[in-house]
């Protein structure tokens, strides 16, 4: 719970930033305002608009949950689209406040007052340096006012345009324009230099007529005088409540996600790993490989290996944890390469992979029993790869892990590690796959293999995204990782407007469109087959075939008449074959 604080002053407010009394926690975004919003917050502050209630949270120095979010200081020097703001670490060693709604703002403050604006040159590198950018300081115009949205004028004058950063001058270039440095306001109210701001502006009678004095009053009032910064402040203990609060009073930009948190968290905890290059390194490999794994993932990945709870939370990375992951990266990145082909070694890429979370169970696998170590290719693990694979492509069936459940994620470890509430590090020794205690844990149908749930696996269509997957089931001993296999109609898609109008009417195209009519090809063997009739490509399999019945045994065909006049008995016969091979895949 929080309350509405007694509002203070502009001056009172950054003095407050650059003391550290105010500090921004790892998740906020970086400073982002232009030269134009900068200049504008100050004009609309001259017209007394109001800036509009920040939001803080109060941090006290004692609570060991904040150890596990780094906090970063205010900047006071912005570069043109540069986001690299927030870099200078605070250590919480007092009483002090995080800014959850208001940073944008604070930070133009501070840079008008006491800071640069640091434009991009034209041509120039990105590169922050003086070469690169051109320093500029804030000044409003005190000669006259102005009609229209804009009333008082401020611009960011670099050192040149603005006669060696004078505390007052007039603009060569525009006739009648008086200029004086923001920055000069703090000067004249602290006595910087034993000159007050009366004793100022009597000095420059010469110069700053009735009318001016008033707007450099104004300013100074603004800035000392009005106690117009209003804010809420937070006290909940809990880093997890602080963002869902940051994200509700942030919702008009981009919400910012927990796994983006972890992410920061994870980076700034790191010694000597550079999580940006490695996790941008997983994400281009894997998309190279044609099963693109995003940084959000990787971090789930992380707490499923890991952590007690898999729910992404703030405070799961702990600096201890973070530093636990850090120590294990190497291997954890190996195992998700290692996952990544052993799932193209089953025919598996972004296109037919329904759910990314089924894998995690299969990762866990191969990290825990230490054999990421070509897993996908070692001949001794051939029937552990096949447990897998059968296993794998049930549960994407039947939608196991559809959505992003967390609980079932949590359910499914617990068939590795019953005991898990008493272990944030798991390391237990795995002997084997457990198909069954994953099964029982996260469904109790899915071990159920029935002719209506058989049934529909069988009228999946050609196109369908779950086709090639059940192709591959049933076709499990091709090498889908070196060759390119095609999903080929037995009786060609062509022929069905061939079939007389009784078959028709009991056998649907959706049906001749189905597992039921489709096989596995080499791409090569299913050019040269094209549109040839199944009767016609059969016989000339056969004169090349040793054994008759083994080749009818490998394509899953009925030795029957192939002709199309004799469809619904193929159909019906081949239905049957099908479904037997189903179920003893699917039960065993």
């Amino acid at each position: 719970m929080g309350s509405f604080q007694t509002p203070i002053s502009i001056y009172n407010a950054v003095i407050n930033t650059m003391q550290n009394e105010y500090v921004l926690p790892i998740f906020q975004r970086a400073f982002v305002w232009s030269e134009y919003d900068i200049e504008k917050l100050f004009d609309s502050i001259m017209q007394g608009f109001p800036i509009n209630s920040m939001l803080f949270w109060q941090l006290k120095s004692q609570k060991e949950n904040f150890t596990s979010i780094k906090f970063y200081s205010f900047i006071q020097q912005a570069y043109e689209r540069v986001q690299n703001q927030n870099e200078v670490e605070i250590k919480i060693e007092k009483d002090v406040k995080a800014v959850l709604d208001g940073q944008q703002r604070l930070t133009a403050l501070r840079i008008g007052l006491f800071g640069s604006y640091w434009a991009h040159i034209y041509k120039k590198s990105w590169e922050c340096t003086n070469r690169n950018f051109l320093e500029k300081k804030l000044y409003i115009c005190i000669s006259k006012t102005f009609a229209g949205e804009i009333k008082y004028l401020f611009k960011f004058k670099s050192k040149e345009d603005s006669n060696n950063w004078a505390d007052i001058y007039e603009d060569r270039n525009n006739t009648g324009y008086i200029w004086f440095r923001v920055s000069c306001i703090i000067d004249l109210n602290n006595n910087i230099n034993g000159i007050d701001l009366d004793e100022f502006l009597d000095n420059h009678v010469d110069v700053i007529d009735k009318d001016m004095r008033k707007i450099v009053r104004k300013l100074h009032k603004v800035i000392f005088i009005h106690q117009s910064v209003n804010f809420y402040l937070e006290e909940t203990t809990s880093a997890q409540t602080a963002v869902e609060i940051f994200n509700r009073v942030n919702s008009g930009g981009k919400k910012l996600e927990t796994p983006d948190i972890l992410y920061a968290i994870l980076v700034s905890y790191s010694n000597s790993t550079n999580f940006r290059k490695e996790f941008s390194d997983v994400e281009k490999t894997s998309s190279d490989k044609g099963i693109p794994i995003s940084k959000y993932f990787i971090l789930k990945i992380i707490l499923f290996l890991f952590h007690k709870s898999v729910k992404s939370s703030i405070d799961s990375f702990s600096k201890e944890f973070c530093e636990n992951i850090e120590k294990k990266w190497e291997k954890i990145r190996n195992c998700i390469y290692e996952s990544i082909n052993l799932l193209r070694a089953f025919g598996f890429y972004e296109s037919n992979l329904t759910s990314y979370n089924a894998v995690l169970p299969i990762i866990y696998y191969i990290y825990h029993r230490d054999i990421y170590d070509d897993f996908a290719n070692v001949i001794s693990y051939k029937e552990e790869r096949k447990q897998i694979k059968t296993w794998l492509i049930t549960v994407l069936l039947r939608r196991a892990f559809g959505g992003s459940s967390d609980s079932t994620l949590q359910s499914a470890r617990l068939a590795f590690e019953p005991d898990i509430e008493n272990n944030i590090y798991i390391s237990n020794s795995i002997k084997e796959f457990p198909v069954k205690a994953i099964n029982s844990n996260i469904s109790k149908d899915l071990d159920e293999v029935n002719d209506e749930f058989l049934s529909s696996i069988l009228n999946t269509q050609k196109d369908h995204k779950n086709c090639f997957s059940i192709l591959s089931l049933l076709y499990p001993n091709l090498d889908y990782k070196n060759n390119n296999f095609h999903k080929d109609h037995l009786h060609p898609d062509s022929c069905y407007k061939d079939l007389s109008e009784e078959i028709k009417k009991k056998i649907k195209y959706e049906q001749y469109n189905s597992i039921v009519n489709l096989q596995m090809l080499d791409g090569n063997e299913n050019e040269s087959k094209k549109d040839k009739s199944l009767k016609e490509w059969v016989e000339e399999c056969l004169k090349e075939a040793p054994d008759r019945q083994a080749f009818f045994k490998n394509h899953i065909i009925p030795d029957i008449n192939l002709e199309l006049d004799n469809y619904e008995e193929f159909y019906n016969t081949r239905k049957s074959l099908l479904m037997n091979k189903l179920r003893d895949l699917l039960e065993n």
